[in-house]
């Protein structure tokens, strides 16, 4: 369902999902993450993480 406030669009969710959620806070507001792995994926989630850290060490993103 989705839900429009002002020019904000909300969107929720009515069914149960298998999808791990994360909730961030910023400020006074919370955002619900929900994380979706690819079951296709050629890479382990270490590999894809040492890969992020290598780029960003190589672009000194640090």
């Amino acid at each position: 369902m989705t839900e429009t406030k002002g020019e904000e669009k909300i969107t929720t969710q009515t069914e149960p999902s298998d999808q791990p959620i994360l909730p961030i806070r910023v400020g006074k507001t919370t955002y619900t993450v929900r994380l979706h792995f690819s079951e296709n994926s050629r890479e382990t989630m270490e590999e894809k993480v040492k890969k992020l850290i290598r780029r960003d060490i190589q672009e000194e993103n640090f």
